[in-house]
């Protein structure tokens, strides 16, 4: 499912109710890999990335230790609902304020883009891409 949400003049943004219910009341965001986007994170999900990156030797992955982690924000909406995204994750994600992002709900996550960003991911390119992928694994 895809929410379209408002980001006000001070990064605040509502975060819908639904994924709420299904990633906690508490999440977590940071940059997310290969992508200009910002990914959520239940506290499960969370707790699960940071055991399977520091069961691997810290030599190999400190740079992706210190690009999710170094990033990470703690959210705890408020009772509407909205929380403040850092500005430093709307540079990453090239979210503006006064404008909308697009949450995309994920098994278990989310991702959340700019409008920009996600109207060039799912372009025809892309398109063809997945096309690839699914035919691969036969989906």
């Amino acid at each position: 499912m895809q929410f379209n949400v408002a980001i006000d003049a001070k990064g605040r943004m509502n975060f819908p109710s639904r994924l709420r219910e299904k990633l906690g009341e508490v999440f977590h965001i940071t940059k997310t890999l290969g992508a200009k986007c910002i990914k959520v994170y239940s506290a499960d999900g969370w707790k699960s990335l940071v055991e399977r990156i520091q069961a691997a030797p810290s030599t190999e992955t400190a740079p992706l230790q210190r690009f999710l982690f170094g990033s990470k924000q703690d959210i705890e909406p408020d009772k509407q609902g909205r929380f403040v995204m850092s500005a430093a994750l709307r540079e990453y994600a090239e979210i503006e304020t006064e404008t909308e992002v697009v949450i995309v709900e994920l098994e278990g996550s989310a991702e959340i883009w700019s409008t920009a960003n996600w109207s060039r991911y799912m372009s025809d390119e892309n398109m063809e891409k997945m096309l690839d992928i699914a035919s691969k694994f036969n989906i």
